[in-house]
């Protein structure tokens, strides 16, 4: 082997990685911070891909993470809505006036629930992008069944 081939071999460009299922399902996820619809399809994808024949075991790793997440952030805004409404009817069946009190106890209960959007919204893009940067290297989620990072 002569010197110019050995060149040639080392300033060889690395082939491109394609997206994983894992990936694209992170992605998805992600995208429904700007577009709602796409969470459901990455669930579907998700679901069927966890089950298919054809999937192996790092990629389940990853399913099973990324179900969890969005399971977790929807319970969590699901139960941040609840305590919000269960908070406004409460003052209205305790026929409480509606003065400046009332609206700033409200405003606050709002901002609260806010609050907890923007907190399950930033916990929903680490956990994908933790999700991945494992998936691009086609390496499992190292405890898939956490509900922490």
């Amino acid at each position: 082997m002569t010197t110019h081939d050995s060149d040639q071999q080392q300033h060889r460009p690395r082939p491109v990685q394609s997206f994983s299922r894992p990936a694209i399902v992170s992605i998805l996820l992600l995208a429904s911070v700007l577009i709602p619809a796409t969470c459901l399809v990455a669930m579907v994808l998700a679901y069927i891909w966890r089950r298919s024949d054809d999937t192996e075991a790092w990629e389940v790793s990853h399913f099973t993470y990324l179900i969890r997440t969005f399971w977790l952030g929807f319970a969590l805004i699901i139960s941040a809505f609840i305590v919000a409404i269960a908070f406004i009817v409460s003052m209205y069946a305790n026929n409480q006036a509606w003065d400046s009190v009332s609206d700033t106890v409200v405003g606050v209960a709002m901002m609260g629930v806010a609050a907890l959007f923007l907190l399950v919204t930033v916990g929903l893009g680490v956990r994908c992008v933790l999700s991945l940067v494992k998936a691009l290297k086609s390496e499992p989620m190292p405890n898939p069944k956490s509900w922490l990072f």
